[in-house]
Parts: structure tokens; C-alpha cells; sequence
């Protein structure tokens, strides 16, 4: 008897820690689904949102009628910000000896911003905005055209609800995005980019050039594993000729090299290198664990993934209006002349190429 009572009392001692879970499980109380943390968000311009949506609301509060442009003066939650209009003279930080702004920036219409400067602060044009040349910004927002000229860099986000021009040699940290276009020229660094259309250059001269009505040879299928109907495997390095046409889902454990002017009416995965050449035409998605290297005057209609890098070629396009896609890689190289629909993802780095 005393052993059992002994063998009761260390079953509820052990079984004490998991009294709740046991209550949990026998009447569920915290069933509702987690708030994903807003920093977590995948809308490219959650931030830049989000500050218009603060900044409008202190605006609304404060009153401008005795408030001069360039003067520094607070928000009524006592962020200090300045009102600037043209081109004058932006109150600089005393305790910098470069030219270093610590305040929100308000910029009006026809704003130029000067050159040479660094905004510790977000900068918010209510119109059209022009940015100086080798200026660092840590965020900045126009509600029309927004234009970086040369050497600027963005530490945390940009975004334009019109076109977002970025000359070269700029570096956009963090995330860049243009509710209409977002056009880089070449020598630009990034990381993550949207927008509808997202072009290098002078996209427009080099656009959809890959040919529909090329004259294609089937290409047969027999030599491959049949793993489902319209999905085959291949197990070693494959070449597919040039002008092929390919109907179904190809998996290939080794490399897999495309012929120029080649179409797939499929999906592409390879554990090797892809290698497609000029003018190829890919109606599927791409993903690869090794190298992406895609031709010139391709066009691609789904998302691409590599685990390594991807290099897209002169005048290629990626991605439709009606199905916008996204290109992922650790290391993305775009050349003159691409478009991108959709959404770039560079976890290390993105450049655009001449």
C-alpha cells in the first residue's frame, strides 16, 4: 500500500509541469491565428506606407500658416522636420562636418534636392522629386516621379507611386519599389525590387524579340523517366538542340544546357547548372541548386530560382502582366535591356550590368 501510494504521488509530481498543456488540449482557449510582426510582410512598400500614412496624419495636426520653407520646426509628436520647396538651403546638423540633415523632410512641388548631402531622417515628396547626386538617404517616398541621380544610395527602402528612376553607380539597401516603374540604369546595386514593370536601361528596344513562329523539332522524350504524365526526370547532363520544342516538365539531376530559339511548354529543374541560349522562350518556372544563366531576347514566363546566381541577358523578359514573377537568387545580375515583371530578390546582392 504505501509503495502505491508512493508510485501516485511521483506520477502527479512528474505529471504537475503539464497540468495547462493537458487543459489546453481538453478545452482549447488560444486558438486564434498569430499576428505576423509587421516588419515580416512581404508588400514591398509596407514601409513606405506606413510613413505616409504617419505622415499625413501629423501634417493634418500641425499648423503651417506662420511656417517659412527651410525653417526647422517640430510635428506634433515632436519629430523635428523641415518644409522645403525648390531648391534652398536645408538646415544641416552643427555637431557634422559633412552635409548631414536631421530632420523629415517635406518636400513640395518641383523639389530638387541638393547634392552631396546625407538625410539621417525619411524624406516624403508630395509631388514630384528629384534627388541630388551622391546623397545617402535612410528612406525616401514621392507621391509622383522619383529620381536618384548618380552615386546615391538608400539604406533602408525607397518607393515612387510614379516612375523611380536610379542612375548608376547608386546602392539601394533594403527594399525599392514603384507602383508604376522602376528604372534602373546600369551600375546599380540592390536587394529587393518591385514594381509592374522593372526595366535596365532602354528596355523598350530590345522587349519580346524571342520568335513565336520559329520553325521548332519536336524534341522526344523516350530516353527519359516518365514520372507522371506530363513530368519526365533525366538522370546525368542533358544538351537540348537548338530550335527544340519541349512539351512537358523536365527534371534533370545533372546540367542542363538549351539550344538558342528553343521552346518549353513547361517547368524546368535541374540539381546542375541551366544554361538557356538565345531567344529561347520558357513557359513554365526555372529552378535550379547550381548556376542560372539565361541568353539573350529570351523570354520567360514564370518565376526563376537559383541557390546560387542568375544571370539574365540583354533584352530578356521575365514575367507577364497578367502573371507577374519573381526572380530569387543570392546573386542577380541583370542585363541592358531586361524587364522584369514582378519582383527581384537578391539575398546577398543584386547589380544591373551595360
Amino acid at each position: 500500500m504505501i509503495f502505491l501510494i508512493f508510485l501516485v504521488i511521483t506520477i502527479l509530481w512528474l505529471l504537475l509541469p503539464l497540468i495547462p498543456s493537458i487543459r489546453e488540449l481538453m478545452k482549447p482557449t488560444d486558438i486564434d491565428p498569430l499576428r505576423v510582426v509587421p516588419r515580416d510582410s512581404s508588400a514591398v512598400s509596407f514601409f513606405a506606407n506606413n510613413f505616409r500614412n504617419y505622415i499625413l496624419k501629423q501634417v493634418e495636426k500641425y499648423d503651417f500658416s506662420s511656417l517659412r520653407d527651410y525653417q526647422p520646426a517640430r510635428l506634433p509628436d515632436g519629430t523635428p522636420f523641415v518644409r522645403v520647396q525648390g531648391s534652398g538651403k536645408l538646415p544641416l546638423k552643427e555637431t557634422s562636418s559633412a552635409n548631414t540633415v536631421d530632420h523629415v523632410v517635406i518636400a513640395g512641388v518641383g523639389s530638387i534636392l541638393p547634392d552631396d548631402t546625407t538625410f539621417l531622417r525619411e524624406v516624403y515628396g508630395v509631388a514630384s522629386l528629384m534627388g541630388g547626386g551622391n546623397c545617402v538617404y535612410r528612406a525616401i517616398l514621392a507621391e509622383e516621379e522619383l529620381t536618384l541621380q548618380p552615386g546615391s544610395i538608400v539604406l533602408r527602402w525607397g518607393h515612387s507611386v510614379g516612375v523611380f528612376n536610379v542612375h548608376e553607380n547608386s546602392i539601394l539597401h533594403g527594399r525599392a519599389s514603384s507602383d508604376k516603374e522602376l528604372h534602373l540604369m546600369p551600375g546599380v546595386t540592390f536587394e529587393w525590387i518591385a514594381a509592374p514593370v522593372i526595366s535596365v536601361e532602354s528596355a523598350e528596344e530590345h522587349i519580346g524579340t524571342a520568335k513565336e513562329e520559329v520553325q521548332r523539332v519536336p524534341f522526344e522524350l523516350d530516353d527519359m523517366i516518365k514520372m507522371t504524365d506530363d513530368t519526365y526526370r533525366y538522370n546525368g547532363d542533358i544538351l537540348l538542340p537548338d530550335r527544340s520544342l519541349v512539351t512537358g516538365n523536365l527534371v534533370v539531376k545533372g546540367r542542363l544546357m538549351i539550344g538558342p530559339e528553343t521552346c518549353i511548354r513547361g517547368n524546368l529543374k535541374s540539381h546542375g547548372a541551366i544554361t538557356l541560349g538565345n531567344g529561347c522562350i520558357v513557359e513554365g518556372s526555372i529552378v535550379t541548386s547550381s548556376l542560372l544563366t539565361i541568353g539573350k531576347n529570351c523570354i520567360l514566363w514564370g518565376p526563376i530560382i537559383s541557390e546560387k546566381q542568375i544571370t539574365v541577358g540583354n533584352g530578356s523578359a521575365v514575367g507577364t502582366q497578367d502573371k507577374p514573377a519573381t526572380v530569387s537568387a543570392p546573386l542577380v545580375n541583370l542585363h541592358s535591356g531586361v524587364v522584369v515583371t514582378g519582383m527581384v530578390v537578391a539575398q546577398s546582392a543584386g547589380k544591373t550590368l551595360s
